[in-house]
């Protein structure tokens, strides 16, 4: 996996920049571009709302660009917890054709409240408990698909609690995201992919998180 991911805050890039992008990585002989603009408001604040049919087309045209630059095209979303709403969101994107997605779990306030903290006791299991759902729908809805996510905390150089409670309780089938031992790392060393890779016990996705604008 070789590619980039639109995973900033601040002005989302414009159709035509994504485009150009899709084909610069194509030219570089890259494989993924991942759409996951923060500040797309129907991808995170106002995800439950369905995309607009002038949204779709332009999702099918990254789509078949991508296609015709043999790169991977993610749609990726940062859900709350209501799992019906979030896969009925996920059919707009699968019934263009896209057959890949992930899940952004990262900066959010991830202690529970309420009844959801008497259900799962802890955010980690509460996470995976989400991302089990998409994975099994996924599954049963496409014979191909891949689905990636980023934990809440994915700049981790230590041990922690809960990458452990998530690791133990998520499909290992689902890669997770690290931007190394730092939200900016200035290097990742293969000493910490190794004491990470004890960590999440499955495919890691390095995210190199440049620029970090915030």
């Amino acid at each position: 996996m070789r590619g980039v991911i639109e995973g900033f805050y601040g002005i989302p890039w414009t159709h035509e920049d994504r485009l150009d992008v899709i084909r610069f990585l194509g030219e570089e002989r890259m494989n993924t571009y991942m759409y996951a603009p923060k500040d797309d408001e129907l991808q995170r604040k106002k995800w439950r709302e369905h995309y607009s049919e002038a949204d779709l087309e332009k999702f099918k045209e990254l789509l078949a660009e991508s296609e015709s630059q043999n790169v991977d095209f993610y749609y990726m979303i940062s859900p709350g917890s209501e799992i019906k709403v979030l896969t009925d969101k996920l059919k707009q994107m699968i019934d263009l054709g896209i057959r890949n997605f992930g899940l952004l779990l990262d900066d959010i306030d991830y202690v529970l409240k309420g009844q959801p903290k008497i259900i799962f006791e802890h955010s980690a299991i509460a996470h995976a408990f989400l991302v089990n759902q998409v994975n099994d729908y996924l599954k049963q809805t496409l014979a191909t698909y891949t689905l990636v996510a980023c934990p809440t905390e994915y700049d981790n150089h230590h041990d922690s609690l809960y990458l452990e409670l998530l690791n133990e309780h998520l499909a290992p089938e689902v890669p997770l995201f690290w931007t190394g031992p730092a939200t900016l790392a200035a290097h990742i060393r293969t000493e910490d992919i190794q004491t990470m890779a004890q960590a999440y016990q499955r495919p890691i996705v390095i995210w190199d998180n440049i620029p970090v604008n915030d």
